[in-house]
């Protein structure tokens, strides 16, 4: 082939390849342009997407944070125990405890309630028994005094099952699962405890602890100080009466001061005598031996209160004691003293 033709050839090519490789125009570059604005709205909506499922908060156009989902709110419970609660709630301030039948359930707490109702139910089949420690039944007919014991029926429709009893100081109650015959793993049960008499207190209120008031126990008054205390419920009936006690000798000096406190209604009044015979038996209550160092009396409340006197002068070798609790309200009450060295 001759140069010519060769020349001829390379410039028909070219005609027809050139046309082909030129830029785009304007509207080629506009069509190319809104292609990439659509592929990077759709890479930033994929990060939107797994950003959220990662917890973090994604700022939308418009300045606003993108809500999160709302977790999901957990699963009622079903269990038999929160149908034996229903049968024993009515809303009025109280410790309410419920569980499964188990055998070796054991509960304690701290009550201060001198008086309380205990009420218990069992939802399922079988029965359980409950044993009750630190607190003495009032009903002397259906319990004995060292072996409190309800036993409780299960059923589809529990029927609440009610006591009442007297809490001992200082003031730990126990609650235990005695038997549970034919109802472990099939059953629950609750019970609750209400304070008789002032309803505006529940019964591990603490205001209710009257030994701490007089530094019975620690952390409210430095025991250290106090060199004598006493009380307790005066009696199972509301009026007890007066009574006499004493000790010979204190070991510590003075100046002393008496605190006093009474929980339930009525009064309460207590005298320190010195000087006196110190060994009470056979001796009248009515009136213990020796010189009349103090004598005061403060009221009984719902919540008890702290009274504090001054012991006038020194109280000798022996000390005797009279007390006297009175209450025409029908009601149960409690009373403490402490004799401590004055600050």
């Amino acid at each position: 082939m001759t140069t010519d033709q060769l020349k001829d050839l390379f410039d028909e090519l070219r005609a027809e390849t050139v046309p082909a490789i030129k830029p785009p125009g304007a509207a080629a570059a506009r069509r190319t342009l809104r292609r990439r604005r659509a592929t990077t709205a759709a890479v930033s909506a994929a990060a939107a997407v797994v950003a959220i499922a990662a917890g973090i908060t994604v700022v939308a156009d418009r300045g606003e944070p993108a809500p999160r989902p709302a977790p999901a709110p957990p699963a009622a419970s079903t269990g038999p125990e929160h149908t034996a609660l229903d049968a024993i709630t009515d809303g009025r301030p109280m410790v309410t405890v419920a569980s499964p039948v188990v055998a070796g359930y054991e509960w304690q707490r701290k009550i201060y309630a001198p008086v309380l109702e205990f009420t218990a139910a069992c939802a399922g089949s079988g029965e359980i028994t409950l044993s009750i420690t630190g607190g003495t039944a009032l009903d002397q007919k259906r319990f004995k005094p060292d072996d409190m014991r309800i036993k409780v029926s299960c059923t589809s429709s529990p029927k609440a099952v009610r006591a009442e009893l007297m809490t001992h100081s200082p003031n730990g109650l126990t609650v235990r699962l005695a038997g549970e015959k034919g109802a472990a793993g099939r059953s629950g049960f609750a019970f609750s405890l209400r304070g008789t008499g002032d309803q505006e207190f529940a019964p591990d209120d603490e205001r209710l602890d009257i030994d701490s008031l007089v530094g019975r126990q620690p952390g409210k008054l430095d025991d250290d100080r106090v060199v004598r205390a006493g009380g307790g419920a005066p009696s199972y009936e509301p009026n007890h009466g007066p009574s006499a006690s004493g000790w010979s000798g204190l070991d510590s000096e003075g100046p002393y001061d008496l605190i006093m406190a009474c929980r339930g209604a009525g009064t309460y009044t207590l005298e320190l005598w010195s000087g006196g015979e110190p060994d009470m038996t056979g001796v009248p209550p009515e009136r213990p031996t020796g010189k009349p160092a103090v004598k005061r009396t403060v009221p009984c409340t719902a919540a008890p209160q702290r009274f504090t006197w001054p012991v006038p002068g020194d109280l000798g070798s022996g000390v005797t004691i009279w007390e006297n609790y009175e209450n025409t309200t029908n009601t149960m009450g409690t009373v403490a003293w402490s004799l401590v060295t004055r600050e």
